[in-house]
């Protein structure tokens, strides 16, 4: 048995309290939570439409515009005593693109026919666009110049003969003479009359404007 001493001793109990004391091992876990925020981006598109009106025909202020089918047609009453070989002229007066016209069919009789009625002072003879063919003249109504082909429209556009609704006994080229045509306001009716008769106006025609 090894005997320790007292100094000894008293070391070894003073290297005992000086020792450090370990202090238990605490674990901390820390735990992180990630919350992830997801931003939806919505877009919206607007589409503008813009709606441009179909081009049209039309006439001119106091025209009366008719459908033909392959063209459209305007009419214009000229209202004063004319002689047939001014006719051309007056119409120019109204439109530089005018000229004498005549009638396509009865409906475009009955259309003309209601405009001259609100101007009154009845009955009134108009001149139309329209002559006599050169096999014709001097002749009367006979099997090869008959009422349906002894006249021609002469306004380059007007054409056939549905327009030609004559007067009770015209045509009769009286003195055989009467190589132009007017129509009798209002009973709408066709008579041929001599080119140097003054009459009560024309009837002026002209293509449609476009746009």
């Amino acid at each position: 048995m090894v005997s320790l001493s007292t100094s000894s001793s008293e070391t070894f109990m003073t290297a005992l309290t000086t020792l450090p004391m370990s202090s238990p091992s605490t674990s901390s876990t820390t735990s992180s939570t990630s919350t992830t925020t997801t931003t939806t981006t919505t877009t919206t598109t607007t589409t503008t439409t813009t709606t441009t009106p179909a081009p049209k025909f039309y006439c001119l202020p106091g025209w009366t515009l008719f459908d033909r089918g392959t063209y459209k047609w305007c009419m214009n009453l000229y209202w004063s005593q004319t002689l047939t070989s001014a006719a051309a002229a007056k119409c120019k007066t109204l439109n530089s693109a005018a000229v004498p016209t005549g009638f396509q069919n009865p409906a475009e009789i009955s259309v003309i026919m209601a405009i001259a009625a609100q101007t009154g002072n009845y009955p009134r003879s108009i001149i139309l666009g329209a002559y006599r063919r050169a096999a014709c003249i001097g002749q009367l109504v006979t099997a090869t110049c008959t009422a349906a082909n002894s006249f021609y429209w002469t306004d380059g556009y007007t054409s056939g003969t549905a327009g030609f609704v004559w007067e009770t006994g015209s045509p009769n080229n009286y003195v055989l003479i009467e190589n132009n045509l007017v129509i009798v306001a209002p009973n709408g009716k066709l008579d041929d009359r001599p080119g140097q008769d003054s009459q009560a106006g024309v009837l002026c025609g002209m293509e449609a404007y476009f746009g």
